[in-house]
């Protein structure tokens, strides 16, 4: 019997399998990818990084003092980075600024 589940509950699925291992090397990724990518800070807690596919386009980042809590408006920290509790490339890049 076929059960009826989505693509996103078959991601989430799979997520919540992760390993530290695979966690340590997506962080690692998400580090080499933030490199490079252009940012303009608003204020003191408030960014705008370009989107790395669409250069035109910026991710608001918001970092707050300590650095506990941090947003991205992007997808991949929305629906995956947020649930593993690893930053998207869009903060990595933005704390790299500070």
């Amino acid at each position: 019997m076929k059960t009826n589940t989505t693509k996103n509950e078959r991601t989430e699925k799979m997520e919540n399998n992760i390993t530290s291992v695979e966690r340590v090397q997506r962080f690692t990724e998400r580090v080499s990818r933030a490199k490079n990518i252009h940012i303009e800070r608003a204020d003191e807690t408030q960014f705008l990084v370009a989107s790395a596919a669409d250069p035109d386009k910026f991710h608001e980042v918001t970092l707050d003092v300590d650095g506990d809590n941090m947003k991205c408006t992007c997808p991949d920290f929305i629906f995956r980075a947020r649930k593993l509790g690893i930053p998207c490339k869009h903060i990595i890049a933005a704390l790299d600024s500070i």
